[in-house]
């Protein structure tokens, strides 16, 4: 991918065209949304080059960009991991099932996310999306603890997908508004379960993170905050 890019900037250069990058990155999401719902492996394939886009900075420079396509692409991958993939709702056979595409979308979803302060207002995540991530880390946290999933917990696309999701998750609580976590907790995302998930998550590796949803939390929920402070004392 490094080595594509390379040749088109050298392109770029000797045509004075700047509009190679974006052309590209649009081509992929238009070709990623033909597929969405006749091909799900043909999306995943989409998904993972959007995903190798995101590893270089040519890439974010890209996705980043005031002018960019990142918000349609944010958009987009978001409204396939909420719709289409997964809901709190779903038995977690459903993530067994989803894993790989998973994976490969919340990596798109995490670095567009650290890079979108030029074209979306980070509190603008949608709650939907918050939920998501709430509820694969919680199956995660409660498939580790059931003696049945011991071959589940084995599965490295299971493990590769709960990193990235701890450090997306990671990524949202370090700002999190105390509206967002009101909302997520009205709208029965943010319950007792999911918050001892999270904080489980989130303690080893993400304090601040942690604390500051934990103070998000204790505004909105004391009770909810309280269960959690005792299990999680940091």
């Amino acid at each position: 991918m490094t080595s594509w890019i390379t040749a088109q900037e050298n392109e770029e250069e000797k045509e004075g065209d700047g509009e190679r990058h974006l052309e590209m990155a649009l081509c992929l999401l238009e070709a990623a949304k033909q597929l969405r719902s006749e091909s799900p492996n043909g999306l995943e394939v989409y998904l993972h080059t959007l995903q190798l886009l995101t590893t270089i900075d040519e890439g974010i420079q890209t996705f980043a960009a005031p002018d960019g396509p990142g918000k349609a692409v944010w958009e987009f991958v978001s409204d396939v991991v909420c719709e289409d993939l997964c809901q709190p709702k779903d038995l977690p056979v459903v993530l067994q099932e989803q894993k790989s595409i998973l994976v490969q979308a919340f990596a798109v979803l995490q670095a567009l996310y650290r890079c979108q302060e030029q074209w979306c207002d980070r509190s603008d995540i949608s709650i939907s999306l918050i939920g998501t991530v709430l509820w694969v880390l919680q199956y995660q946290s409660e498939g580790k603890d059931d003696a049945t999933s011991r071959d589940a917990t084995k599965d490295e696309q299971l493990q590769t997908l709960a990193e990235i999701t701890a450090e997306f998750l990671a990524d949202i609580c370090i700002q999190i508004p105390q509206d967002t976590v009101a909302d997520l907790v009205k709208e029965g995302h943010l319950t007792e379960k999911t918050a001892l998930s999270a904080a489980g998550t989130l303690v080893p590796n993400f304090k601040t993170s942690f604390q500051h949803l934990q103070a998000m939390l204790s505004q909105v929920d004391p009770q909810m905050a309280d269960v959690v402070r005792k299990q999680f004392p940091v």
